[in-house]
């Protein structure tokens, strides 16, 4: 079994991944792309074509945009209940239940069998296993979906649509957890996030399946729910939790271009304005996650400038090995695994950590010099966690725009670089939080492209389906690049447009739309 920590680390990778629609492509057609001479690879998946650049990764995608005007009235078409609708109640109950934790344990064993003879099936004729039934009909376009296969997959968890007709109403989500109290956070599992992550993509399937037999308001609907299954997820203080949310909610963004596409789908500019801002906030696992190291090693609350007997330090360092072996897989500078290594560590950090206290809090030298050796390292571990983890920590209050003059990442390099090892600790938590709050704003500006979209389809449905030359021709504004706060990239272009947003957390989204009439 993984320790959180672990699964922490890995979870935001896979969940960046999902989110940003990692693997995604060029048009094999139409408007030139940017040009970058550090062009590394590209992959194609479904619709998307992923291009690897040296400083960022393109995701590219055509839209076949059909003419559809906003609702009458406006606010009808809804995605999210609002906050009048929606029922006192939690719905981490219903979520339990769609995934099968109270029962139908046939129908989970069922599609157990369809995916290990699905693999099996694929390694006999010699193909790489990811091509298997049902993880290729997400890759899938709906039209090229083997339907009764498709169908016959689903009707194993056919339960769980009432479920999640019903929890997209509660107004909100809570695991009772109680994580305060628990002694060991670092440990905590939470298979019901995987779980859920899980559900997410039958969801994609069932959305695939709706687009393909033209029921566009069924579409909408589960649409509708894998936005509300990542903004429940909001209400949990575990950034994993909160990064599962923005890969569901991602997937449903990405297939909800489908129903851009359909004649038939109502327009959803009203729909996606009104949702929740941000549809992932984070606010309570950032709290959370701001305290999380001494959460952890709550020895560490208590270490100051008191002097302490040598016995105090000796099992100090020793409890701080044995947590910190618990991480399994992660690894201090020198291998710090057992009380020897760590107090290897402390010798090796020790001048850095004399340097610290010094120069940055401004501690009398002589002070210092009386100090034990351990306590010194100890405080200073704690002192540098506390400043560059609300270097990082700062960031979610300055608006994405502004913060190009905030450079967590060289501040934590020059303090890594001039006080060494004492900063070991801080190295490991605070990335996966830049990931984390990179993650947010990306979910963030995928909304705003396809509020745009919608926008563009309101235009082309009082324009003959002629596109706009340029955005601010739009009768529903286009809203902004959270990225910026400036307009999207807009080009219009022998009777198709090329939308862009900037580069997102190393990600750039391109979109070439172009008109149908169907």
């Amino acid at each position: 079994m993984k320790c959180m920590f672990s699964i922490l680390m890995s979870a935001t990778w896979l969940a960046c991944l999902l989110v940003l629609g990692a693997d995604h492509p060029l048009p094999a057609q139409g408007i030139s792309s940017l040009a970058d001479d550090g062009q590394i690879s590209s992959t194609r998946e479904g619709e998307w074509l992923w291009t690897r650049m040296s400083k960022y990764s393109l995701g590219q995608r055509q839209v076949n945009l059909t003419p559809q005007a906003e609702p009458k009235p406006a606010l009808s078409v809804v995605l999210i209940p609002n906050d009048f609708d929606l029922i006192d109640g939690n719905a981490a109950v219903q979520y339990l239940q769609a995934i099968g934790y109270a029962e139908q344990s046939a129908a989970q064993q069922a599609m157990q069998v369809f995916n290990r003879k699905s693999r099996q099936e694929m390694e006999a004729a010699g193909k790489d296993s990811s091509q298997a039934e049902p993880d290729v009909w997400l890759q899938t376009a709906p039209a090229d979906l083997p339907l009764e296969r498709v169908k016959e997959y689903l009707n194993y968890s056919s339960f769980q649509t009432r479920y999640l007709e019903q929890a997209v109403q509660r107004r909100h989500c809570d695991f009772d957890r109680n994580i305060r109290e628990v002694d060991n956070p670092i440990g905590y599992l939470l298979p019901e996030v995987q779980a859920l992550r899980d559900l997410a993509r039958l969801q994609s399937m069932r959305f695939r399946l709706a687009i393909v037999e033209n029921r566009p308001r069924d579409a909408l609907r589960i649409f509708g729910q894998q936005l509300a299954l990542g903004h429940h997820l909001d209400d949990e203080e575990f950034l994993v939790s909160n990064l599962v949310g923005i890969a569901c909610a991602g997937i449903g963004i990405q297939d909800s271009l489908y129903l851009s596409e359909q004649a038939e789908a109502p327009n959803m500019y009203w729909a996606i304005a009104a949702l929740p801002q941000p549809l992932v906030s984070m606010e309570k696992a950032l709290a959370y996650e701001r305290q999380f190291l001494f959460e952890q090693f709550k020895q560490l609350r208590d270490i100051d400038e008191t002097p302490q007997p040598p016995i105090y330090w000796k099992r100090l360092l020793e409890s701080l090995a044995v947590d910190i072996a618990q991480w399994g897989e992660m690894r201090l500078p020198g291998g710090a695994y057992t009380a020897a290594g760590f107090t290897a560590l402390v010798a090796t950090a020790y001048p850095g950590a004399k340097l610290f206290l010094v120069e940055e809090l401004k501690m009398e030298a002589d002070l210092v010099e009386a100090l034990p050796v351990p306590q010194v390292v100890v405080l200073a571990m704690r002192r540098i966690h506390e400043q560059l983890r609300d270097e990082v920590f700062k960031m979610q209050y300055v608006p994405l725009a502004q913060r190009d003059g905030f450079a967590s990442e060289k501040a934590m390099q020059r303090v890594f670089n001039k006080y060494g090892g004492v900063g070991a600790l801080s190295g490991m938590f605070l990335p996966a939080i830049q990931a984390a709050l990179g993650a947010k704003d990306r979910l963030q500006q995928q909304l705003a492209l396809l509020q745009t979209i919608e926008a563009i389809r309101d235009h082309l449905a009082s324009h003959a389906g002629q596109l706009p030359e340029e955005l601010s021709e739009l009768r529903l504004p286009a809203p902004l690049d959270p990225q910026t706060s400036q307009p999207f990239e807009y080009h219009r272009e022998a009777g198709r447009a090329k939308l862009s947003g900037a580069v997102a957390s190393h990600v750039k989204y391109e979109f070439e739309l172009v008109p149908t009439i169907k």
